[in-house]
């Protein structure tokens, strides 16, 4: 009785204005979503369009500076020598973890677009509470998206194959996939959370 009393409450014109209000911020997390998903593709083929001695040098640059910071920060007094060691000693795992971080930030933003395209199906149903988007209707959605970032990773081995001096390797699919994976329990984590604290102050709406 009480679920139904606080229904009957809004009038009509309050729940168009809600639906309308709730259309907007749907879309415009759609575009969002949309231009940054497509914005972290680019950015990575770019990154991949590089030759190998641009791609290197960024790379060295980079672990140089990280070096070059440590040596300073915790007065280790190394000689130019050692410290051009340890910044061809780190390479490697720094790239890799550029690789792992970059693919994590696309799977972040794909996801999120999945969730977005789950909203604005569910348009003509959703009334601005996320109780109506259940658990079990998101995991679809991120299966997809991570699967679109895969490929997207496999693709951008083969893109990096016809690139000089640079190379198509199956350890960096691996690499890209374990940051694919990591952004969308991220993403999963975070739409749980928000799920079930909407439930929840639903619940309480109607007793109080």
């Amino acid at each position: 009785m009480k679920k139904n009393f606080w229904k009957k409450r809004k009038s009509k014109r309050e729940q168009a204005l809600e639906s309308s209000v709730c259309f907007f911020r749907i879309t415009f997390f759609y575009g969002v979503t949309l231009l940054l998903t497509l914005g972290m593709m680019l950015l990575i083929f770019h990154f991949s369009g590089e030759n190998a001695t641009l791609s290197s040098d960024l790379s060295g640059g980079i672990c140089e500076r990280i070096i070059h910071f440590i040596n300073q920060r915790f007065q280790l007094g190394w000689n130019p020598i050692q410290m051009e060691q340890w910044a061809e000693l780190i390479e490697t795992p720094v790239r890799k973890c550029a690789h792992f971080t970059e693919y994590t930030v696309l799977s972040v933003c794909a996801n999120l677009h999945g969730f977005s395209l789950l909203l604005l199906n569910k348009g003509e149903k959703y009334s601005g509470q996320s109780r109506r988007v259940k658990l079990s209707m998101v995991r679809p959605r991120l299966a997809y998206s991570s699967l679109f970032c895969v490929l997207y990773a496999i693709s951008d081995e083969i893109h990096q194959y016809f690139v000089p001096g640079r190379a198509c390797r199956f350890f960096d699919v691996c690499v890209d996939s374990g940051g694919i994976l990591a952004g969308a329990l991220l993403v999963w984590l975070i739409l749980r959370i928000g799920i079930r604290r909407k439930k929840e102050e639903s619940r309480n709406r109607f007793v109080y």
